[in-house]
């Protein structure tokens, strides 16, 4: 019994991705608006957290390279570290997640005729198969969900940013 748990908590937990994207049509915000939902970590904060469900700390103002911050979870104890290790302005970012899971988080900003698109996949491993049962037991079948829904708080987080903008209220760079 004791040598099957050890050769289950050893076995090499399988790559899980989750690939999500949303438009925001160019009449409703520009690159800019969308980017800085993700570059300024007060407005990143804004439309992923959910405390006490789900909520992120950053160490750092903006998410250049070398940003850290840590997701946290309802479901104690899990949680993960994200640094950011790539920052190309109004393009693309990559960051390494550690922790509970390991793998990558990126997202791309792809300007089209219509609008913005932003792919951001989340492609991981569990440290273990332990983490790995319990996020398929407790995470998996909420994440997408989740993610679509705080997307939809995202796209309006840009949308009010771009009316703000207009109106001459913000101004991105300065």
């Amino acid at each position: 019994m004791l040598k099957a748990i050890r050769k289950f908590l050893s076995a090499e937990p399988p790559v899980m991705s989750f690939p999500t994207t949303i438009f925001i049509p160019s009449e409703e915000a520009c690159l800019e608006d969308v980017v800085q939902q993700i570059y300024d970590t007060k407005k990143f904060c804004r439309w992923v957290n959910f405390f006490p469900f789900v909520w992120v700390h950053f160490k750092g103002k903006y998410t250049d390279v070398g940003c850290t911050g840590r997701f946290f979870f309802f479901l104690t104890p899990f949680s993960y570290k994200i640094t950011f290790s790539e920052v190309i302005p109004n393009k693309r970012y990559k960051a390494k997640v550690s922790g509970l899971i390991n793998g990558e988080i990126s997202g791309e900003f792809i300007k089209t005729e219509d609008g913005i698109i932003f792919e951001h996949p989340f492609t991981f491993t569990a440290a273990n198969n332990l983490v790995h049962v319990y996020y398929n037991l407790f995470i998996k079948a909420r994440h997408l969900p989740y993610m679509e829904w705080r997307y939809k708080l995202l796209k309006e987080n840009a949308m009010k940013d771009a009316q703000k903008r207009k109106q001459g209220g913000i101004t991105y760079g300065a």
